[in-house]
């Protein structure tokens, strides 16, 4: 006899009883209406007179028709009662209770939630100016009466609304669930905002524009900025100056330096009305991103453009002073789109067109003929650095041909199996060479800053320098993979022999990003233990790879290959790593604040790294590129993964073999 839960019958029970009896009740219903329905005299004369076709398709029609009568109002209110999961997920999705929710987090440390009116309409504002309104917004702050607040117009609209949350707000809930107990400085707060743009950029609710959250003195005027506010100069012995010491050291002509300053100051060195100072502007063109995005440097150059006229200001002497400082914003203007091109978006083109045709149009018409005339120049430029093609022969020009390529005897080079032994080491490390640099010239300056490469967040900030590096590892590895694939020890020494001979013409080169990349699938672990290949090696080619690595020795921070690159001329493809950890050392060493102020000495020293890449990337190679051998090395396969590696390894040279062992 089975017990309950054991029969195939499931066990009654009140609640599954009183369901059936409402499923019962509500079957009698729909019964009796389709009773009455059939007594319908139309329907019945109808049926009786049709043929076995037409009655079969009335039914059909009688079952649809039951079908839509069903009720299926209750459904929702059942499956929500009956699975308080789905309740659950309805209620935190459904934007209404999203807000509610907020409203009552919010309402724990803010009385009121209601938003004033002037918060609204600077909201507006912020909108106008956003979207490149900036006559409309002008309009709104005449006839509302109200000045307004303005933050860096930006694609990153959340930000700018949490920003502006923040500056009317005392206390706010920390999106990490802990009360902030009030902003007392304004480190407290942009540390703050650091962590608010963390949590955005892990979210994916930030674009690639830097700086939105980060740009000290973005609220304020330029024209507010008292000259010795918000400003901190240094002298080379690294102690800070005082104004009066300051004009002390100009008059004496002694050096000092910029230690720190906001936004504005920034921008007025940018522009001064007398003696220019290139490199700042030099250093401030390659850092700017890490401190302000392109729309609020923008912003802030249209503030410094719109010189105020001070009461009963002479027009003429009026005049005279605005214009040094309106063609020092033009020219920086210039200067800017010719360097930093790529980091440049839509929108501030769009303000860049508006300020073009609405203020320079009608104050230095001669100049908007040359704005113009960079950027289509710029364009047609960027259609060709764009371009997938790697010889670059469109971008560099060069007063000779290029050296006459080594072509594989026969018509191997159209065969295809053409393959890495068939073509002579000098022209693969040309073809190599003009692919790597084809993608260190890709590379942005922008590239460069927050070790974004490295970060998870911020890698989407630097798809060029990830790209190169991802080559360099694949090379490598490309490399290993190469030595371990013969079987006969014979062929391995000769595969291991002509990537020696492919090192060293890269390094005669000045190719040594991939140099460096060869010699690491060397000294790779699962092909350095293959001795007795090693030791098979001729005495030549052996000193030749030692010579490569002592000049790549990690010892002393890479001090002979340093020393060796300080005196090398263009073209040159630097080892890209070397770059990388200094940068990283620069990075983590300083704070990007410095008593609230954007730290420049920061930016100072990561700027001059920088400009060293730079320099590099001005002058290409006059190589002739080869398609069919480039198809072999712009995306290196390894033949085995690393597991495989260690296989292949193990197998080619088992431990302790003795060389008489080996084929």
């Amino acid at each position: 006899m089975s017990s309950p839960g054991e029969s195939g019958s499931p066990v009654a029970t009140p609640r599954s009883r009183h369901k059936k009896e409402k499923e019962r009740e509500t079957t009698s219903k729909r019964s009796k209406k389709t009773r009455r329905k059939d007594k319908d005299p139309l329907s019945i004369a109808s049926s009786s007179s049709s043929s076995p076709a037409t009655a079969s398709t009335s039914s059909h029609r009688r079952r649809k028709s039951k079908d839509d009568e069903i009720d299926r109002s209750d459904w929702t209110r059942r499956a929500l009662e009956e699975s308080p999961d789905i309740a659950d997920l309805k209620r935190r999705i459904d934007p209404t209770h999203r807000a509610i929710d907020f409203a009552r987090i919010y309402s724990r440390i803010k009385k009121s939630t209601t938003v004033s009116e002037p918060e609204v309409l600077a909201l507006i504002n912020q909108y106008f100016v956003s979207e490149g309104l900036s006559s409309v917004s002008e309009t709104l702050k005449t006839e509302s009466r109200r000045p307004f607040p303005v933050f860096n117009p930006s694609d990153q609209r959340l930000v700018v609304l949490l920003k502006m949350v923040i500056s009317w707000t005392e206390n706010l809930w920390d999106l990490s669930g802990e009360s902030i107990a009030g902003f007392t400085s304004t480190s407290k707060k942009a540390n703050w905002l650091e962590k608010v743009e963390d949590i955005l950029n892990e979210a994916k609710l930030l674009s690639s524009g830097a700086g939105a959250l980060r740009s000290g003195g973005a609220e304020n005027s330029i024209w507010d900025e008292d000259e010795n506010d918000n400003i901190i100069w240094e002298n080379d012995k690294g102690q800070e100056l005082t104004p009066e010491k300051k004009v002390e050291l100009e008059g004496s002509g002694r050096s000092f330096v910029l230690r720190a300053a906001n936004l504005n100051q920034l921008v007025i060195l940018l522009t001064p009305p007398g003696s220019l100072n290139n490199q700042y502007i030099k250093l401030f063109l390659l850092t700017y991103p890490s401190f302000v995005n392109p729309e609020g440097l923008f912003l802030k150059l249209r503030q410094r453009y719109t010189v105020p006229q001070h009461e009963d200001e002479d027009p003429v002497k009026y005049s005279s002073r605005k214009l040094p400082i309106q063609l020092r914003v033009i020219n920086f203007l210039k200067q800017w789109i010719e360097t930093s091109y790529f980091d440049l978006s839509p929108r501030f083109f769009r303000g860049l067109n508006e300020f073009v045709d609405e203020a320079l149009i009608k104050d230095h018409p001669s100049q908007v003929n040359a704005i113009r005339k960079i950027l289509q120049k710029k364009e047609v430029s960027a259609a060709s650095f764009l371009s997938e093609e790697v010889g670059l022969l469109s971008i560099f020009s060069f007063n000779e041909p290029p050296p006459t390529p080594i072509i594989p005897k026969g018509s191997r080079l159209f065969r295809p199996d053409l393959d890495v032994m068939s073509i002579d080491a000098k022209e693969l490390a040309r073809q190599l060479t003009l692919i790597e640099f084809h993608l260190f010239h890709r590379i942005r300056p922008s590239e460069f800053l927050n070790q974004s490469w490295s970060k998870p967040k911020l890698k989407h900030r630097s798809p060029n320098l990830l790209a190169m590096i991802e080559h360099f590892n694949n090379l490598s590895t490309w490399v290993s993979s190469m030595i371990l694939s013969p079987i006969r020890l014979k062929n391995r020494v000769k595969v291991w022999r002509k990537f020696i001979h492919v090192a060293q013409s890269l390094r005669e080169l000045r190719n040594y990003n991939s140099m460096m990349s060869v010699l690491s699938g060397f000294s790779n672990a699962v092909v350095y233990r293959l001795k007795h290949a090693r030791a098979e090696i001729p005495p030549l080619d052996q000193a030749a790879w030692a010579e490569m690595n002592d000049l790549m020795d990690s010892d002393g921070g890479f001090a002979t290959y340093r020393s060796m690159l300080e005196k090398s001329v263009t073209p040159c493809i630097p080892y890209v790593g070397v770059f990388l950890t200094d940068l990283t050392f620069t990075e983590e060493g300083n704070e990007n604040q410095y008593k609230d102020l954007i730290n420049f000495t920061k930016r100072r020293l990561v700027g001059r790294i920088i400009e060293k890449i730079v320099n590099f990337q001005k002058m290409g190679y006059n190589i002739h590129p080869i398609e069919q051998i480039q198809t072999i090395l712009k995306d290196p396969k390894p033949l085995y993964n690393e597991d495989m590696q260690i296989k292949y390894s193990l197998l080619r040279e088992p431990r302790k073999a003795t060389r008489d062992s080996l084929r």
